[in-house]
């Protein structure tokens, strides 16, 4: 008996019985084996496993191609520099501020195997990536069989997982683990087998060991749970269900609350203001961010317990030793990766259970990057094209359609954006876990409609066999290209539609260019119109139904198209152009080509000669100086200038470095010590950033919620009506061209003159 997909045999129903092979008797020839065969692993795959191994050899190849190409960004040079220090010196203390200890645990490892290099550096970060793509395999009893393989066809092409998959930064890590755990749960609910308990357990440390966007994440799947939960949940309320055993959504749920509750109780720092004590401190200049202070650590030390103790006891009333089990692999992922393999047992452990969120809370006011709300839409729509225009449609189906799944990813897609969009801190590779769930609902999406639709392109490839075959008289022939058209207008849709799409979207960047239709766009016109006439000629003879479904393919296929175009040209360019809206505090090439000079130019200096860099160049340049024990860094900020501190001292006389590294700032302002000494380089640019002309220019810092609404909608309602704006948009859009420079930070390099 087969099973329906999200269905399992209810009891006593006897196992499929699966026939024996037949056995040749002696006389009967056996057939030949061919001697240059297939392994029999590979034959055994059949059709769906070879697209999933297609899939992924190409998404390796994707991700691995140029991968050290572009110069270490800002954040990677955080990453990379820690793991550096603890691949080569066993350094590392866990600090919220540059995320959890996952990361640096496995780069170091990847250090230790493979090198340093920035290929190296982003190697762990692109498997991941490519290891992404093949998740969606292990759904494909859930999602249906071509839902799921649209779904990792969606991954393996998303422009911004293809970006921040070669990117050494966390998010593609969470992106990895949030798949995987939605994955252990749904399939927990339909087989009600432990093992998934024991893996997701796995598999939530390593999120939470990772970073602190797996608070929002198993926020989000707490959400989610509970509403689906909600008819257990009130049997047990009605005393009509036992605690003790509870599976489901129910039994997960509880797993997820248990193991993590001890994480949450800096959420009571809510309440420090009335209490009068400091559970997490936002003042750097009375001690270190998220922590807590004075009475504060007993009161944070007795919370932690409290809720340790609470988790315990709910745990084992609820399975007993089983939750044992799931509790020690989670603490021995989470205590082995925060304390550095036991090295700093007291602090780590500190640090993971309070520091980790408490530092993220404080920083909520700070909202570091500044974007506004709709900043994560502004960029979907320049890269995600696909997820983020069909996620409405999939929504609307799935609500008529009432299907289980599909309205459980509809849920995410909605909460995950609006708790991004509530978080103070906004920046590009977060567009990442924003866009996930989307692609895991779009992906399913377009998968069911493909199933629906596969029935109707039979007829179609008929007729094409049969027109191949007539040769008999001119009449059959007739009969049989009337059968073919009429048959393959269907199968034309697909191919129809985005044609249409993109030649109207050509006509119309061709009136915004010159603000006249000329005769070439005149015949454009009658051309999509001609177009249009065959696709509601098919659409009727196919049924409104199927043209429908056949229009959103080829929709489908023209936004994919596109995306992967943009995500190309995003991934495989390492310079300062094409301009980038994912471009955040990136690492100039130039920053590099200084730093190999620096070590050509000390390779002719006397021993003991150093190289003095001033902080404000501290990233990214510690990376490239990473094997140069000549490199000193100095503050060299006078009082007047942010974030100064007491040892900060600007160069009063000439340095005795053989070279000199000094933002623009500084170098102007201290040429005089400088010029006899030293060539000084044109201006470089160290950090790059895109210009962020989404923005709506005359917002105030103390506009209220409203006045800042009602200026958002003026300015894009006069946007909308200006074809200057309309151009500039397509402009960037297909060419990625613009009036604006970017926003950059630079600096002089200071060579020893020659003689």
């Amino acid at each position: 008996m087969s099973e329906l997909p999200g269905t399992t045999p209810p009891e006593g129903t006897p196992p499929e019985v699966i026939p024996a092979e037949a056995v040749p008797s002696e006389g009967t020839p056996s057939p030949a084996t061919p001697r240059w065969g297939l392994p029999r692993w590979l034959r055994s795959l059949g059709w769906e496993g070879a697209a999933y191994l297609l899939l992924i050899a190409v998404a390796l190849g994707m991700h691995l191609w140029g991968l050290g190409g572009r110069a270490i960004h800002y954040d990677e040079a955080i990453h990379v520099h820690y793991a550096y220090r603890l691949a080569e010196k066993w350094e590392y203390t866990h600090a919220a501020w540059c995320h959890g200890p996952f990361l640096f645990h496995l780069s170091a490892f990847f250090f230790k195997l493979f090198g340093d290099s920035e290929y190296t550096a982003r190697l762990p970060f692109a498997l991941f990536g490519v290891a992404l793509v093949g998740l969606p395999y292990f759904f494909r009893r859930y999602m249906g069989r071509w839902g799921a393989l649209a779904t990792a066809v969606l991954l393996a092409f998303s422009p911004v997982l293809l970006y921040y998959g070669r990117f050494a930064r966390n998010d593609i890590y969470i992106a990895f683990w949030t798949v995987a755990l939605l994955i252990l749960a749904w399939r927990y609910f339909h087989e009600g087998k432990d093992r998934y308990l024991y893996l997701g357990s796995a598999v939530l440390a390593l999120a939470f060991t990772t970073k602190e966007t797996a608070f929002i994440m198993a926020g989000l799947f707490g959400i989610l749970f509970f509403v689906m939960a909600l008819p257990q949940l009130a049997s047990w309320v009605r005393y009509r269900t036992r605690f003790r055993g509870l599976g489901g959504p129910a039994g997960f749920l509880i797993l997820m609350v248990t193991l993590t509750f001890p994480q949450w109780t800096p959420l009571v720092s809510f309440f420090q203001e009335p209490l009068g004590i400091t559970l997490v401190n936002s003042n750097d200049a009375l001690g270190p961010v998220g922590q807590a202070l004075g009475v504060g650590i007993f009161v944070s030390l007795g919370l932690i317990g409290l809720a340790m103790v609470v988790s315990v006891v709910v745990g084992f009333l609820w399975r007993g030793r089983m939750w044992v089990y799931c509790a020690l692999i989670y603490y021995a992922i989470w205590f082995l990766l925060y304390t550095t393999v036991f090295k700093n047992p007291l602090g780590g452990f500190m640090s993971g259970m309070w520091e980790s969120m408490g530092y993220w809370l404080a920083q909520q006011e700070v909202a570091r990057g500044g974007q506004p709300w709709y900043f994560y839409f502004a960029l979907g729509l320049n890269y995600e094209f696909l997820p983020f225009l069909l996620a409405l449609p999939a929504l609307v189906y799935y609500a008529v359609k009432r299907d289980r799944l599909g309205m459980a990813l509809g849920l995410l897609s909605l909460l995950t954006p609006a708790f991004y969009i509530y978080a103070g801190e906004k920046m590009p590779w977060l567009i990442v876990e924003v866009t996930l769930p989307l692609i895991l609902l779009v992906g399913k999406f377009l998968g069911d409609i493909l199933g629906e639709t596969l029935g109707h392109f039979i007829p179609a490839f008929r007729a094409v066999f049969l027109l191949m075959r007539v040769a008999e008289t001119h009449r059959t022939r007739l009969r049989a290209v009337a059968g073919f058209a009429v048959e393959t207008g269907k199968l034309f849709l697909v191919l129809l539609v985005p044609a249409l799409i993109a030649l109207g979207g050509w006509l119309l960047v061709r009136y915004l260019d010159t603000g006249t239709v000329d005769g070439t766009s005149w015949a454009l016109v009658g051309a999509v119109s001609f177009l249009g006439l065959l696709i509601v000629c098919s659409g009727w003879r196919a049924g409104w139904m199927v043209a429908s479904r056949l229009a959103v393919l080829g929709t489908a296929l023209l936004l994919l198209g596109f995306g992967v175009f943009v995500g190309a040209r995003a991934s495989y360019t390492y310079d300062d152009a094409p301009i980038e809206i994912l471009v955040y505090a990136q690492g100039s090439y130039e920053m590099r080509e200084v730093a190999h000079q620096v070590q050509e130019v000390m390779e002719a200096q006397p021993e003991g000669s150093e190289v003095a860099v001033d902080y404000e160049l501290w990233y990214p340049y510690q990376w490239y100086a990473r094997n140069d024990d000549y490199v000193r860094f100095y503050c060299y900020k006078d009082r007047s200038e942010d974030a100064w501190v007491a040892w900060c001292k600007p160069i009063q006389e000439t340095p005795k470095a053989a070279v000199v590294l000094l933002n623009v700032p500084h170098g102007e302002r201290d040429v005089e010590y400088l010029r006899d000494k030293y060539e000084r380089t044109e201006k470089k640019r160290n950090l790059l950033w895109f210009p962020q002309l989404y923005r709506v220019p005359d917002i105030q810092a103390n506009d209220g919620f409203l006045t800042r609404r009602s200026k958002e909608v003026r300015y894009l309602w006069e946007s909308m009506k200006r074809r200057e704006a309309w151009d500039g948009f397509f402009d960037y859009l297909i060419q990625r061209r613009m009036d604006s420079p970017w926003w950059f930070s630079d600096f002089y390099a200071y060579f020893p003159k020659e003689g």
